[in-house]
């Protein structure tokens, strides 16, 4: 059990790169930081130092994963029918759909761009949907007819994609990010699919479809596309746990509730007569039999394990990071002061398990949060704190020959 839990956290939010630390323990020694008791090199610095290089909310995915928060609430403030919330999130999701085209098109990443243009179309018409219910026409069949419409588009541009432009290729996906999935171990369920985004808008596809299904009031199209909206985001999660990817675990899980929620709101309309909004509070008989209510909870209940994530789970596994950094670093300037000294250098035995399944650190996340990061092992874990030093006096060694060249 041990065994599997490291093997989790070593391919989660952070990755043993020996490269990193070497190239940082480098630089430091060409600055002329060779001093063991140099107190410029700190763990804060190293950390600095890495999380500069690789900032994980500024990838594709981190952006995208901000504009999921955004929808989520936008989502629960309409079941709660709160106006003002609704609004602002509402408006905020759909500004945030011009920074996620900015991000596509700094990366060249024009299959994404033109993704986004089925993803505006479709919140926008969730959005008009949601405004015709928000006191301002106080019906929410005002706007739907116009809403199916927008939906009906992206829908359109979506199947347009998958199939005509994909097989003749007049669109290719970016080269760059299908081989940064493919080496984090991220690969579709359907060969016919080129990567894991074509993937994930597939997912959107059935989404959308079930959305217009509901706005049509038609029950039979929306079983139909509930069942693989489901099953998909089923396999989101299972192929990110598989994988250990914990930063994308915890945003499918999200994501899922969501679809839950969403499914339960839309069968309050299509099978029951109760469509009343009742606060999340209110747990009365009439409020428990609404589709909408049990919506507003699971929406909510779809941040507890964004929650874990960013306020139980990551501040750990820095933790445990900080831990190996501070052995790294002792255990090297350990060995560059008996050399000086020609001295014999022998690592100090100690029974504490410092080889963390975690090191520094390439944040990560997600299939495009891992933008960069290479899967790599950690040879020394679970080995004695012998070979484990070991392990660290041949880095070192690597890391004098680099100096040298230099």
């Amino acid at each position: 059990m041990t065994s599997w839990f490291r093997h989790v956290l070593r391919r989660s939010f952070f990755e043993f790169d020996e490269d990193d630390f070497q190239s940082y323990m480098s630089s430091s020694l060409l600055n002329g930081k060779n001093d063991s008791n140099d107190d410029d090199i700190t763990t804060r610095e190293t950390h600095t130092w890495i999380l500069k290089k690789n900032m994980y909310m500024f990838s594709l995915r981190g952006w995208d994963n901000v504009h999921i928060y955004l929808w989520i609430m936008k989502d629960y403030a309409w079941t709660s029918d709160s106006t003002p919330l609704a609004w602002f999130f509402g408006l905020s999701a759909l500004s945030w759909c011009v920074v996620l085209q900015w991000v596509a098109y700094t990366q060249s990443d024009f299959e994404e761009m033109y993704f986004l243009v089925s993803m505006i179309l479709w919140l926008s018409a969730n959005f008009w949907w949601m405004a015709g219910e928000e006191r301002i026409a106080g019906d929410d069949d005002v706007n739907s007819v116009q809403s199916s419409y927008m939906m009906m588009s992206a829908l359109i541009v979506l199947i347009v994609f998958y199939l005509v432009i994909k097989p003749c290729g007049w669109l290719r996906s970016s080269p760059e990010i299908t081989a940064q999935l493919e080496s984090a171990g991220l690969y579709p369920r359907f060969r016919c699919l080129s990567n894991w985004r074509q993937y994930e808008y597939l997912h959107m596809l059935c989404w959308c479809m079930k959305d217009l299904a509901w706005n049509l009031m038609q029950k039979e199209l929306w079983i139909f596309a509930l069942i693989p909206t489901f099953l998909i985001g089923a396999d989101f999660m299972w192929e990110s746990w598989r994988m250990g990817f914990i930063v994308d675990f915890a945003h499918y899980a999200a994501q899922l509730l969501w679809v839950f929620g969403n499914a339960a709101w839309s069968y309050g309309e299509l099978f029951t007569v109760y469509d009343d909004a009742y606060p999340v509070t209110d747990a009365s008989p009439l409020a428990l039999k609404t589709g909408r209510w049990w919506a507003s909870v699971l929406l909510l209940s779809s941040f507890i394990p964004i929650v874990i994530l960013y306020f139980v789970w990551i501040p750990w596994v820095i933790s445990r990071a900080s831990q190996e950094i501070s052995v790294k670093e002792e255990t090297y300037y350990s060995e560059q002061e008996c050399e000086s000294h020609g001295s014999e250098f022998r690592p100090k035995d100690t029974n504490k398990d410092f080889t963390s399944p975690i090191s520094p650190v390439t944040l990560s996340g997600s299939p495009t949060g891992n933008m960069g990061a290479s899967v790599r092992n950690n040879a020394a874990s679970g080995a004695t704190p012998e070979g484990r030093y070991s392990t660290a006096v041949r880095e070192s060694s690597a890391v004098r020959e680099s100096t040298v060249e230099v």
